[in-house]
């Protein structure tokens, strides 16, 4: 099996591609844009790629209408009203939340990140982009990140590598955020698989009271398959055991995520036309609430983790 990797452009956007030229799988990601995900497209027992990502078109990635396979960092999910206090300050994120109410998903994806090394064998192709994450607004602290995406006959493998490269300890989570489809129409017939017993209780402005509840009894309860249905879903999952599956009528994408993303979110957007299954490293507004996952990093400390995604036949 032979693999390939490309750098090409394309409506004024520059992408990088890992490709089996056997198989015609590939990852296509944005290094412009903080290594965004922008498609995958695996096979199942030698059939044809599937493309299993709700991407934006080249006009809408500058827009970012909805975080569509964005890396979250250095903080996923929202900041309440931008505000946080970290080491006895107080500090305020700008506000980007559509509503005006939150800081939203870090600012990684507004950010270029350098190809580091690029390698292409006949089992594998691989691609390490990374960057320094300096201060910005209501965020004063240095952290650099490493992005290694690897396509091979196991998936797609992200591993990401985090370290404090300043001089005071820095606050951070991170996550990632796409959005799958295994289906033309919306996904109400899909079904999910998340073997978590807890949800985060949020109120009507998705702002946690810091309690998790029980699924069982409740419409969030998907540790047996099920369908998606009419279900409103934005909710959080302490999930330690480490992997979610969504499936269609013959195939199923799962989710392997490391100890590092503890936590995964799941969110339907309004046209329901993809599932956003997202791995992270803490629940919503850990930034306030630090018990939710907030991790703090000393100078020169490192994190790591890693995310799994493969297609698999039912």
């Amino acid at each position: 099996m032979k693999y390939r990797v490309q750098q090409y452009s394309w409506k004024e956007i520059s992408y990088l591609k890992l490709e089996s030229t056997d198989t015609g799988e590939y990852i296509s990601i944005l290094p412009a844009h903080g290594g965004t995900v922008h498609q995958i497209a695996l096979c199942v027992d030698g059939g044809l790629p599937q493309q299993i990502l709700d991407c934006d078109a080249p006009e809408e990635i500058p827009l970012n209408p909805w975080f569509r396979g964005r890396i979250l960092f250095p903080f996923d999910d929202r900041v309440h009203g931008g505000r946080y206090r970290f080491a006895g300050e107080t500090y305020q994120l700008p506000i980007n939340d559509p509503d005006g109410q939150d800081a939203l998903h870090g600012f990684l994806y507004a950010q270029k990140l350098e190809l580091a090394l690029s390698e292409a064998t006949q089992e594998y192709a691989t691609a390490v982009l990374e960057g320094e994450v300096d201060a910005k607004p209501g965020y004063p602290f240095c952290l650099h990140i490493r992005l290694q995406y690897t396509l091979s006959s196991k998936g797609f493998l992200l591993d990401v590598q985090i370290k404090n490269s300043g001089t005071v300890a820095a606050p951070y989570s991170i996550g990632w955020h796409p959005y799958f489809r295994l289906t033309e129409e919306n996904v109400n017939p899909l079904k999910l698989l998340i073997p978590a017993d807890r949800f985060l209780e949020t109120d009507e402005k998705l702002v946690p009271s810091g309690r998790f509840l029980p699924v069982a009894g409740s419409r969030l309860d998907f540790r047996a398959s099920s369908a998606i249905g009419s279900r409103e879903l934005d909710h959080g999952y302490l999930n330690p055991a480490g992997y979610m599956e969504c499936s269609g009528e013959n195939t199923k994408i799962r989710i392997e995520q490391s100890q590092l993303f503890a936590y995964s979110q799941v969110f339907v957007p309004p046209a329901r036309s993809s599932v956003a299954l997202e791995p992270i490293s803490a629940a919503t507004d850990a930034f306030n609430k630090p018990d939710l996952g907030l991790r703090v990093l000393q100078p020169g400390e490192r994190d790591h983790g890693r995310i799994l995604v493969r297609l698999c036949k039912l």
